[in-house]
């Protein structure tokens, strides 16, 4: 169900799925074409990703 995340609003066809496991979340950013899958980058939703 490559359908199933969230398309990124910055126009680049990105999408982010969240993953509960344990006891934090992980977030998936992936690209798909056609009928490939490109993971794109995994991590914890608690990461600070702006550099904050």
């Amino acid at each position: 169900m490559p359908n199933i995340g969230v398309v990124l609003p910055d126009q680049s066809d990105r999408r982010e799925y969240f993953i509960s496991f344990g006891k934090g979340n992980y977030v998936i950013r992936y690209r798909q074409k056609d009928n490939i899958i490109a993971i794109l980058r995994v991590f914890h939703a608690r990461e600070d990703r702006l550099g904050r």
